[in-house]
């Protein structure tokens, strides 16, 4: 997931500033505990076939090329969800200066926490 951090203050012309931050750090760490996983199982598996058969230690080097692949995947698309999140901030950002301002400002309760 991606997450957004929006802050704003006045900018003493009757507007505001805002900026927008776009995070993937939720992503973070499970792609460090895939790494960590692809590489144990590669290493362990090259450590057993070069004390037991080639043939698993080959085995061992095609599960590591197949996690190196998989994780690079993984991390374009990690790539590709922070620029859709920033450029849906962004879109959002150019359609509220284009709306037509309200006559007093609104402030509306926060959801699901009426009994707190």
């Amino acid at each position: 997931g991606v997450v957004y951090q929006i802050s704003g203050e006045a900018d003493g012309a009757g507007g505001a500033l805002v900026k927008v931050e776009v995070s993937a750090m939720s992503t973070v760490g499970s792609f460090a505990l895939g790494s960590l996983i692809v590489g144990t199982f590669a290493v362990g598996l090259i450590a057993l076939g070069y004390l037991m058969s080639s043939l698993i230690m080959w085995l061992g080097v095609a599960a590591g090329a197949a996690g190196i692949a998989f994780l690079v995947r993984a991390s374009r698309k990690i790539e590709e969800a922070r620029a859709q999140g920033r450029a849906i901030a962004a879109e959002a950002l150019l359609e509220s200066e284009e709306a037509a301002p309200l006559a007093t400002p609104v402030a509306l309760p926060p959801q699901g926490r009426e009994g707190y």
